[in-house]
């Protein structure tokens, strides 16, 4: 009888092991995908400062629009009568 119940503790502890093996291998795969989504965020973000560049570089070249400047009215001068 104790023979059964020593291989019954030695199963358990072999489950137990291979249980733990897989979570660690899970627990690095999630570390691995953590890292790459870092990774590509830390790239989304360069990327998007350098639009950000760009465009105030596009804005500061862009000509700077003026009031519009409004024409004095010019008479003809069949008009000489009109004030």
């Amino acid at each position: 009888m104790q023979h059964l119940a020593g291989d019954s503790v030695q199963l358990s502890d072999q489950i137990l092991q291979h249980q733990n093996q897989a979570l660690k291998a899970e627990v690095e795969l999630v570390k691995a995908l953590l890292r790459e989504k870092e990774l590509l965020l830390a790239e989304k973000d360069k990327r998007n400062e350098d639009l950000k560049q760009a465009l105030l570089l596009i804005e500061s070249n862009l000509p700077t629009t003026q009031e519009p400047v409004e024409q004095p009215v010019v008479k003809k001068s069949w008009q000489f009568w009109k004030k």
